[in-house]
């Protein structure tokens, strides 16, 4: 017999009574359920999905490398610390940059064949105008150093200035100077009889190499203006310096048996020839070439060329 629509409805909650009858109400229900259900949707991955998330993984690994070296933690075992650089105009503000190749004091010296930076011993900026003794005739320049010499490296007086001039071009007779007060006495220096004079200036004893004013005062011989001291080095600005005493022995005798006078002017120039005795005193010679200077010019090419060479 046929059931009408109302029959069914009334018994409704009887049939889901019977079909749900063999189940069981538990958490892990809902689970299996809902995975059953996205099992059976199974998405369609797209193929840019497939080729693009290696990409992506691989772009991620290359950033975080980048930023991990960035922030310093990307090291060798033997890094070295960078050296920072200012460009030029730019203020340094106030950074203190450590030293590092400071040297102790005497690391360095020069001997042998060291070069050897141009100093000007003679006191004063002009060749016309400087402190200066006349002694009958033979002009002497007050020399920087030393500042006072050793009282043992004096010789025997020569006399008293008997006159103060304010010119460096004073007369020819008697002791005159434009540095030293009347009544101080000059004297001669330990086996530099000629060649160099002493005396007190502000009560240090001072020392004068002879040298010409106006092409006065030339001596007849070069060896005149290096006395009978012994030498202990000889030095050229710019090249180096000589101390074997062998060397330094036959120079000598070239430059004394071998050179010629050329005229009584002279000039400064920008080299240096320095010839250091064992009384602590250095004789400076201006050079130009060949033309050896102080007390007139004098051309001495053997020498300079000797010298070169053998302080080197």
């Amino acid at each position: 017999m046929p059931v009408s629509m109302d029959q069914k409805l009334n018994n409704l909650h009887q049939t889901a009574d019977e079909m749900l009858s063999g189940m069981q109400a538990a958490p892990m229900g809902a689970q299996q359920i809902l995975r059953k259900e996205q099992g059976e949707r199974k998405p369609r991955v797209s193929s840019w999905v497939r080729v693009g998330a290696p990409v992506f993984a691989a772009l991620v690994l290359f950033s975080g490398i980048l930023l991990w070296r960035s922030t310093g933690d990307f090291r060798t075992p033997t890094s070295t610390p960078a050296v920072e650089t200012i460009a030029a105009g730019e203020s340094s503000g106030e950074k203190n940059y450590p030293a590092r190749a400071d040297l102790p004091v005497g690391s360095v010296t020069l001997s042998g064949g060291g070069n050897v930076s141009f100093m000007n011993l003679f006191a004063g900026n002009s060749m016309s105008s400087f402190p200066m003794i006349q002694v009958n005739g033979a002009y002497y320049r007050m020399l920087n150093e030393p500042q006072n010499l050793s009282s043992r490296a004096l010789g025997k007086a020569i006399g008293q200035v008997s006159r103060h001039s304010s010119s460096s071009q004073s007369d020819s007779t008697g002791i005159s100077s434009n540095t030293i007060l009347e009544g101080e006495t000059v004297y001669r220096v330990q086996s530099l009889d000629g060649a160099a004079v002493a005396a007190r200036v502000n009560g240090d004893l001072r020392v004068f190499q002879r040298v010409s004013v106006n092409g006065k005062g030339i001596p007849e011989a070069l060896s005149a203006l290096l006395g009978n001291a012994s030498v202990s080095e000889i030095s050229l600005s710019g090249v180096g310096r000589v101390n074997d005493s062998g060397t330094i022995r036959r120079l000598l005798q070239i430059l004394t048996r071998r050179s010629t006078f050329l005229s009584g002017s002279c000039s400064a120039t920008s080299q240096g020839l320095y010839i250091t005795f064992d009384n602590g005193v250095t004789l400076q010679f201006y050079v130009s070439g060949s033309t050896v200077m102080s007390c007139g010019a004098w051309s001495c090419g053997e020498f300079m060329e000797e010298l070169r060479q053998a302080a080197r």
